[in-house]
């Protein structure tokens, strides 16, 4: 798996700002429905982005990519500092699930994480959906054992959630802005009951919305009007199972993005990053897809595990 920085910008420029004052967003997992063993370059964990600003981590979707950033936090935690997450779920498939019985943190009785996702169609809380997940036979980790201090959120549609930022890390009484952080939640596919996500703060926007369908209109206007104006746009399409079935073929699935990409002319997003690959695509298939795409828009990428974008207000 690849462990480079990306080379992407974001669209708008500034001098460098301390740490507290940037926006940073890193791919932990990019692969759709299932791990893959195919992609050495792009990385073949599922679901699972992670935007730091300042003390605030928050995280999208809980693939098996939140495995590896739990490995990541535990290591370079100091013992004095306690984590603070909050887990945004676009809904409770598997695919973005797997990783949060094997989420370290959640195993600390001095951390806190917050869940927040959309109410199963059958009406269960999100809450209730993780519980039958993670429960003997079917996991052999409950959802009981975990120390950390856990909630749950149900989140319903146009739903926005605050959070509050730590603006001075090295003040003994940090300046605390309540509401500095914005979290709109946006349904995406009604028939699966996923939402998306708009992050909000001193003027930057970043979407996360990998669950739409390129085949229903309701779903592409709902993912049109979430990206207004973003400075990063995460998308992916619900279905990719699709590619389990037959061979991707890179025209075929371009001239899709490519009508779509061409959708959000007039929202103003200025930079795209694409995720859920194909979980059977080889590098190569995935080289050309993202070459194919490069040539139509240069500000259109293809995510890799590790990939990292910084962006300033």
């Amino acid at each position: 798996m690849s462990s480079r920085q990306s080379s992407l910008r974001p669209h708008r420029k500034s001098v460098p700002l301390p740490a507290q004052a940037r926006l940073s967003v890193q791919c932990w997992g990019v692969c759709g429905e299932i791990p893959s063993l195919q992609s050495r370059e792009y990385g073949g964990n599922t679901s699972c982005v992670e935007v730091r600003i300042a003390d605030q981590r928050i995280i999208f979707d809980a693939g098996t990519g939140l495995s590896v950033l739990g490995q990541a936090l535990t290591h370079h935690a100091e013992p004095s500092v306690s984590f603070n997450g909050h887990i945004f779920l676009s809904l409770s498939q598997w695919g973005r699930t797997q990783g949060l019985s094997f989420f370290q943190p959640a195993f600390d009785p001095h951390n806190r994480l917050s869940v927040y996702g959309p109410v199963a169609i059958t009406g269960a809380s999100i809450k209730h959906q993780l519980m039958d997940q993670m429960r003997l036979p079917l996991s052999a980790i409950s959802l009981r054992e975990m120390r950390a201090i856990l909630a749950f959120h149900d989140v319903a549609p146009a739903t926005c959630i605050s959070l509050p930022v730590q603006t001075d890390l090295n003040q003994t009484t940090p300046l605390v802005q309540p509401g500095a952080i914005q979290v709109e939640a946006h349904m995406i596919n009604p028939q699966i009951q996923a939402m998306g996500y708009r992050l909000s703060w001193r003027g930057l926007k970043v979407v996360y919305g990998t669950a739409f369908d390129l085949n229903d209109e309701r779903s592409v206007q709902s993912l049109l009007h979430l990206s207004q104006s973003a400075d990063l746009l995460i998308f992916g399409a619900a279905d990719v199972s699709r590619h389990l079935r037959s061979p991707l073929h890179p025209a075929m699935v371009e001239a899709e993005y490519l009508q779509l990409l061409e959708r959000l002319k007039p929202t103003g997003v200025r930079q795209v990053l694409i995720t859920r690959h194909p979980p059977l695509c080889a590098d190569q298939q995935l080289q050309a897809l993202e070459t194919l795409l490069h040539q139509q828009n240069p500000r259109v990428s293809l995510a890799r595990e590790n990939t990292v974008i910084q962006l300033h207000p």
